[in-house]
């Protein structure tokens, strides 16, 4: 089965979370031998990496919207994010997230799978404050065009 995401959408926004930025790729024909994890090679700063995304012609770092399809599609995550038990980074897409007691930041999606789950399914799903950098071995959702 063919699925069309439209990542110019706006994502599913909850506990009064806003949309800060979104990269906006127009339509995407999912298949997920085009999605790949980068794997941060050592610490960077959300300013280095949007750089180093920049550079990356050929790829587009996944946005809230495409997370949003995973999670309802959880069969189209490929293996690949799977086989890890590191969160997996959707920075394509900043929202200014309600942490509750008045404490907002700024956040991107992740999603998080644990090996021990027979089934596949997604066992976390959360948002990590991001903007401050990531650290070695952080995993980065890409899509090659």
């Amino acid at each position: 089965m063919t699925h069309i995401i439209n990542t110019n959408e706006v994502p599913n926004l909850r506990n009064n979370d806003m949309l800060f930025s979104h990269d906006k790729h127009g339509i995407i024909e999912w298949d997920k031998q085009k999605f790949e994890l980068h794997v941060c090679e050592e610490d960077i700063s959300w300013d280095d990496l949007m750089k180093y995304l920049e550079s990356q012609k050929e790829k587009i770092p996944l946005n809230a919207t495409v997370y949003d399809f995973l999670i309802k599609h959880p069969e189209e995550i490929p293996d690949e994010a799977k086989d890890t038990d590191e969160y997996i980074h959707f920075v394509g897409s900043i929202l200014y997230c309600d942490h509750g007691r008045g404490f907002r930041a700024m956040d991107v999606r992740c999603m998080c799978f644990y090996k021990f789950h027979e089934d596949g399914r997604v066992s976390e799903i959360t948002r990590i404050t991001a903007l401050d950098g990531f650290r070695k071995g952080a995993r980065i959702a890409l899509y090659r065009k």
